[in-house]
């Protein structure tokens, strides 16, 4: 059932504990913290810098103004740390998840005999960095683009990062299936609902304080095993 997806990654944080899988994934959450840190302080001081040099001083005849812009600067913030998310997924979390993929099929007892090259994976990684920072600078230009639209700026960009999540999560689950980046794209094309819901429930998950930085990106692809093999 295609709307199944959207409630899998919440099953996955149950399965993470119950089925004690969280000794796979101890070292992409020890890079996902530190990636996460060193973002959120770029993030922090790109923005400080912003308004204590720009729009503070424009804005010092506006006194009223300055307690609104600073809500406005942590909630663009948000949409910032979101937008290098799956940048921060794409090289810490999601390559990484090789022992977690063989703990899944011993534990649902699942004979897989699709694997990669290291090569292939090499090339994969290569071309899945790159599509993170295409979707990166189409976030950016988006962003600058729907600036003036409000509250439904905030909308269009939830749903674009839903899709770049859920794209970025399909896209390295299904390697070994489709282990040329070609052939997995044209796959994609046929999942895209899919993929898009994927991305919904996962983005939610990334709201859960600090932990979620983490456990969306490992939620997201479990919830694509339970989704692939129809657990």
């Amino acid at each position: 059932m295609l709307y199944r997806i959207i409630f899998l990654p919440y099953k996955s944080i149950y399965l993470l504990f119950k089925l004690k899988l969280t000794k796979f994934i101890l070292l992409p959450f020890i890079m996902t913290i530190l990636l996460s840190f060193v973002t959120s302080i770029g993030i922090f001081y790109f923005n400080r810098i912003l308004f204590s040099k720009y729009l503070e001083q424009f804005l010092l005849k506006f006194e009223y103004l300055i307690s609104f812009i600073h809500i406005m600067i942590f909630i663009y913030s948000f949409f910032l740390f979101i937008m290098f998310y799956r940048v921060i997924a794409q090289i810490a979390i999601l390559p990484f998840l090789e022992p977690l993929w063989k703990e899944l099929l011993i534990k649902y007892q699942i004979t897989e005999t699709n694997n990669t090259t290291f090569y292939q994976d090499i090339i994969n990684l290569i071309a899945g960095i790159l599509k993170s920072f295409l979707y990166l600078i189409t976030y950016m230009i988006l962003f600058l683009f729907t600036i003036f639209l409000g509250p439904i700026q905030a909308i269009i960009l939830f749903l674009f990062n839903a899709y770049s999540i859920g794209h970025a999560i399909f896209d390295v689950f299904y390697e070994r299936f489709y282990p040329e980046p070609k052939q997995r794209s044209a796959f994609l094309k046929t999942k895209k609902k899919e993929i898009f819901l994927l991305g919904l429930s996962t983005l939610t998950i990334l709201l859960i304080p600090i932990l979620g930085i983490f456990l969306a990106g490992i939620c997201g692809y479990i919830a694509v095993f339970l989704y692939h093999y129809e657990i």
